[in-house]
């Protein structure tokens, strides 16, 4: 196999919490394959002002939800090429900015 290729590989996440209504173990598992990632690329902000200005109280902010999975380009750096899962090398030492 060449170095130049990443092959497919997953990861997974597992949540494990306690619920105390009903005093039981409640257990979240998800899967990442190479599809969920996304390569110079940052998730869009979804904190934002909730438009109430009160005078003299700092603002307030509210979460907007339908950003919550928006994902946004990174500012491009002059001289640098995108690195992409095909041109990485698990021989070399590369930061890569991603999200899931």
């Amino acid at each position: 196999m060449s170095p130049d290729v990443i092959e497919e590989y997953a990861f997974s996440v597992t949540i494990v919490a306690n619920d105390d209504i009903y005093n039981a173990e409640v257990n979240a598992i998800k899967r990442y394959t190479m599809k969920d990632f996304a390569f110079d690329k940052r998730f869009a902000d979804v904190m934002v002002l909730d438009g109430k200005v009160i005078s003299g109280e700092p603002p307030r902010f509210k979460v907007d939800f339908e950003q919550f999975h928006e994902v946004k380009n990174l500012p491009t750096v002059a001289g640098r090429e995108a690195l992409t899962p095909s041109r990485a090398s698990s021989g070399a030492k590369v930061d890569v900015n991603m999200c899931l």
